[in-house]
């Protein structure tokens, strides 16, 4: 788990580091210093939001099959599924029908989704999705109850002060001194000093190298490593989809 900090903390952090005086993100505009490094942070943590699948922004998406016609005699099954407003991308492999016990394929391209939705044969024992226009669709229509669901990772890393007591509130952009981004306050300080100092036209060699140190230790850590088998052999004592056939134990075969 990184260690957070205020975004006042860590822009005056920084600051101190390369040798400038204090700086205030309350003045706005008028404190060029702060005023710049505020908006150098909000890009760097929109870049490293990007580039790692941070264990701490991972959520959960769960939606279930629905009849969207209200007609008792007439059935509308429901294939479009909204994605939650936090939602920033999907982990991949982690898509599954719970009723079914199986893994869902996809995504589909526009090519395969087209064949499925007007194809001649398009039946399959798998649901495959595909994600267009903030939407999650499913084929085949799912039965009504059908549940699905899959990870991804929100695009609210940043953390908004509320008062006590109050659910916590999270956005993608830090608008004030006391807002607490969601990632390791070292490797926000390292990097902010490397764009700041870029911006001013100096060397950032060194600089860069305490990022990208502070940044794969950090990438590498907060999850932890499962243990390596170099034989190659699946050693996952679960039953699961590495040593169960799926289907009949028989081969297919009639008794």
């Amino acid at each position: 788990m990184g260690m957070y900090a205020t975004a006042d903390s860590i822009v005056n952090s920084a600051a101190q580091e390369l040798g400038l005086g204090p700086a205030s993100l309350a003045a706005g505009a008028s404190d060029a210093t702060g005023w710049q490094m505020v908006g150098l942070l909000n890009g760097l943590c929109q870049e490293i939001w990007r580039m790692h699948e941070w264990q701490n922004l991972e959520q959960i998406m769960e939606f279930v099959g629905a009849d969207l016609n209200p007609s008792p005699t007439v059935v509308e099954l429901q294939t479009k599924f909204p994605l939650p407003t936090d939602y920033g991308r999907q982990i991949n492999q982690t898509q599954w029908a719970n009723n079914t016990f199986r893994p869902m394929r996809g995504p589909v391209s526009a090519q395969q989704w087209s064949w499925l939705q007007y194809g001649v044969v398009s039946s399959t024992m798998w649901y495959q999705y595909r994600i267009l226009d903030s939407v999650y669709q499913v084929y085949p229509a799912p039965p009504v109850g059908q549940k699905f669901s899959m990870y991804y990772i929100s695009r609210n890393w940043n953390s908004v002060p509320v008062p006590v007591g109050d659910p916590p509130v999270y956005t993608d952009q830090i608008t004030s001194a006391l807002d607490v981004p969601q990632f390791d306050s070292r490797m926000l300080i390292n990097g902010l000093k490397v764009k700041f100092w870029a911006q001013k036209g100096f060397d950032t060699t060194i600089l860069q190298s305490e990022f990208m140190t502070v940044l794969n230790a950090e990438m590498s850590q907060i999850q932890g490593a499962p243990v390596l088998n170099l034989s190659g052999a699946y050693g996952d004592g679960l039953i699961g989809w590495g040593n169960v056939p799926d289907g009949t134990y028989n081969g297919g075969r009639t008794p």
